[in-house]
């Protein structure tokens, strides 16, 4: 049995070795939602201490966002008898508990929950003896602090013995399996998608089988799938590792066989991916590197190749949309120039703006005349960089300009909201919505925020700046974890941005509304961030495909990126180094606004 914290108290819950690990989930859930007598810790946080590599500050709190985000990634995010995820759910305003399931889902979900299980398998790996993951050597307690996380979310036991983390382990091998069947059955119903996933439904009794959601019935878009898509090769690769390292542990062999099935399984699930990218996103030789945004097929219910498809939107930008134009250049056979191609399409897209620190910042070590190098977004929204959490974008030893580049931005974001004393960062997010009359109403979310983020950065105009939202510090995670810590918490501090499940996924800037929602966007992608993304999977894999004239694919991946960013940024990237700032501003406590009664 593992015992897990409910105020204080031990509760046991099933085993969760391999063969018990999904007849535990329920438990598990339940146990981690209660594991604390408060959810509220963020105000109680030293900041000034995430920041110093000597205080263990940074790994108290890596070990509370693991304990409270666990509820969401082991528990409502996921459909637990088909392993595949749930969008979120919509929350009470009073309670912070999940008022309704979203019966529906993604591809972008289940790339995240793909990485994280990932980033799980990969350090139980570690745990019997692997290969270590590379340490930052100039922050050690960094390194210790996403052990702190990975325990919590995982599900480690406290104890950290080899053979008890194993079994935990069991818990991701199985889901993984059970998402892997979820697919397999999709994919026979709906074999037009190619393997693919369109938006789609999930049964709220977590039982049957995943559906055709309305307006998707016949149509799969690109951009979420190249998360998807990446999300499986991680899953593989770290797989791949923990079957090599319970073969080479006496005691393991059952393990071992099970890691590597799963291995072989997920592998082969990007392979077939790979083989129809073509036939469905690729708008052929004569497009010059066109790649469509969304895909309509005649008839999903026959193969690809079989019914006319035709193509809408072109997906040629260089963030998270990117993921999938590697797909097209690394693993579908394109030829020299339809390779080329693909990202000559794309450079236009490609653009550096010029970013003056603000003159308020000098306190905090920069100001102008200080000027940044940075690359222009779409709205500049945090989300726009997620690319980094799935390929190995931000390895300086690896890609030190587009690491260069990825910082900048960094500093650009944070350098804006101190000095115009924003109290968070901008996201693409779900809107905030009015306190409902009685607990007894969910409610009502008024829409989609998209158009959020930097109008001096950007080059589509910006509709709303008043909501802020703990995922703002995403790609800051990946590129100044401790600074991202300060961000986050700071948010997360507000009022009702803490409950039961973890993160709120927005407020806004006065404290009067929140986005009473928990989603994967909006919760996971930091947690990923956190943990420093997939990259190292990734490459891993890469690193093991053979490329043209010797080459690897990761070779290729590492020449194409640099001469793209060197072709804008130059080698420099002027303004990378300068210190991120800090918060400035807090959110308000308002009279209308309480806390979740749970916290």
């Amino acid at each position: 049995a593992r015992a897990t914290r409910t105020g204080g108290r031990a509760q046991a819950c099933p085993g969760m070795g391999l063969k018990h690990a999904l007849a535990g989930l329920a438990c598990a859930a339940a146990s981690a939602t209660a594991a604390w007598s408060t959810c509220r810790w963020a105000p109680a946080v030293n900041a000034s201490a995430l920041l110093d590599p000597g205080s263990p500050e940074l790994g108290r709190v890596f070990g509370l966002v693991g304990e409270f985000e666990a509820p969401f990634v082991r528990g409502v995010g996921v459909s637990s008898g088909l392993g595949v995820t749930r969008d979120g759910a919509v929350l009470n305003y009073t309670t912070g508990t999940a008022a309704q399931l979203h019966d529906f889902s993604a591809a972008s979900k289940e790339g995240f929950h793909l990485a994280l299980a990932a980033r799980c398998i990969a350090d139980a790996a570690e745990a019997l003896g692997g290969r270590p993951r590379a340490s930052a050597a100039s922050d050690p307690g960094l390194q210790l602090a996403r052990k702190e996380l990975l325990r919590a979310l995982c599900g480690w036991p406290s104890s950290g013995s080899r053979r008890r983390t194993a079994q935990a382990a069991g818990y991701w091998v199985a889901t993984l399996g059970a998402k892997l069947d979820s697919f397999a059955r999709f994919n026979s119903s709906f074999p037009g998608f190619g393997g693919y996933l369109p938006w789609f439904s999930v049964p709220a009794n977590n039982s049957g089988s995943m559906g055709l959601l309305q307006g998707w019935e016949n149509r799969v878009p690109a951009l979420d799938n190249g998360e998807l898509f990446w999300g499986v090769v991680a899953a593989g690769q770290a797989a791949r590792r923990l079957a090599g390292a319970a073969s080479e542990a006496p005691g393991f062999e059952s393990a071992a066989t099970e890691a590597e099935s799963l291995a072989a399984r997920l592998e082969a699930v990007w392979s077939a991916m790979a083989a129809t990218a073509r036939t469905l996103f690729w708008g052929g030789a004569e497009s010059r590197g066109a790649v469509f945004a969304v895909t309509t097929i005649a008839n999903v219910s026959l193969p690809p190749g079989q019914s006319p498809v035709s193509g809408s939107g072109r997906l040629d930008d260089p963030y998270e949309g990117e993921l999938f134009t590697w797909v097209l250049d690394l693993l579908t056979g394109l030829d020299a120039a339809e390779r080329e191609d693909l990202w000559l399409a794309k450079r236009p897209q490609l653009a550096a703006v010029p970013y003056r620190m603000p003159s308020q910042l000098a306190a905090q070590g920069a100001a102008a005349p200080d000027t940044v190098s940075v690359q222009r977004g779409f709205w500049f929204s945090a989300h726009e960089q997620m690319k980094g959490l799935y390929l190995p974008y931000t390895d300086a030893s690896l890609v030190p300009t587009s690491a260069k580049v990825l910082r900048a931005c960094e500093v650009a974001r944070a350098a804006d909201s101190a000095a115009r004393r924003v109290p968070g960062l901008f996201a693409s997010v779900t809107d905030v919505a009015a306190v409902p009359p009685s607990d007894l109403l969910p409610p009502v979310i008024p829409g989609y925020i998209s158009a959020a983020g930097i109008a001096a950065l950007a080059s589509q105009p910006i509709q709303r700046r008043d909501v802020v939202t703990p995922y703002g510090a995403m790609t800051m995670a990946l590129m100044a974890p401790r600074e991202a810590a300060v961000w986050y918490v700071h948010t997360l501090a507000a009022t009702a941005m803490q409950g039961p499940l973890g993160s709120t996924a927005a407020c806004n800037v006065n404290g009067t509304e929140i986005a009473p929602v928990a989603t994967w966007d909006s919760k996971s992608s930091t947690v990923l961030g956190f943990l420093g993304g997939v990259g190292d999977l990734t490459g891993e894999a890469l690193a093991a495909l053979p490329d043209t004239g010797g080459a690897t694919k990761l070779d290729r991946f590492r020449a194409v990126t640099e001469r793209e960013m060197q072709r804008v940024f130059g080698t420099t990237v002027p303004g990378s180094d300068l210190p991120i700032a800090l918060p400035t501003a807090a959110v308000p406590r308002t009279e209308g606004l309480r806390d979740f009664v749970t916290c």
